[in-house]
């Protein structure tokens, strides 16, 4: 497409692709560029680096709600934003449009085939067309812009939505 790499925008390195997911989402809402809140997540959640995040982070137990949605709410307030984070297994496109507000949310879509076409594999959603239920996705592995149709996603396994409060 050739858009280049938003300034906000943190590559992955290792197993990370959920966490620099969703930092770049709290850069993209405004949170300082300078921090480190990739390990601010890792501390906070159940994390192996040659692994990667333990699937339960993606689940709340009982009553409880997702390690990840605590962790990042948690990065959140360090850098400075109120936000919410929150996690939800086999989602559809409904739950974006109902959380898409342009500028003030965005999206960690965590794919059984991403886009790119990695298996696995976390992606960056910043921006959405509701009417053509189109999202703006950006990959952590390459920084690749795609705009990407819901439903060829190779399904989503989970979706966090972050998003100002």
């Amino acid at each position: 497409m050739g858009d280049k790499v938003p300034k906000w925008f943190v590559y992955n390195y290792g197993r990370r692709c959920t966490l620099v997911c969703a930092v770049s989402a709290l850069r993209f809402l405004g949170a300082d560029l300078g921090l480190d809140l990739v390990s601010e997540i890792e501390k906070n959640i159940d994390f192996y680096p040659s692994l990667g995040p333990s699937a339960l982070n993606y689940f709340g137990l009982g009553r409880q709600r997702p390690k990840l949605d605590l962790a990042v709410e948690m990065a959140g307030k360090s850098s400075g934003l109120i936000i919410s984070a929150q996690t939800i297994a086999w989602p559809n496109f409904d739950l974006i449009k109902e959380n898409y507000k342009a500028n003030d949310s965005a999206f960690v879509l965590n794919c059984f085939i991403a886009p790119g076409g990695r298996f696995n594999h976390s992606v960056l959603a910043y921006d959405v067309d509701l009417d053509k239920t189109v999202l703006r996705t950006i990959d952590p592995n390459d920084g690749v812009i795609t705009d990407y149709k819901w439903g060829k996603l190779n399904f989503v396994v989970t979706l966090t939505i972050i998003k100002l409060v």
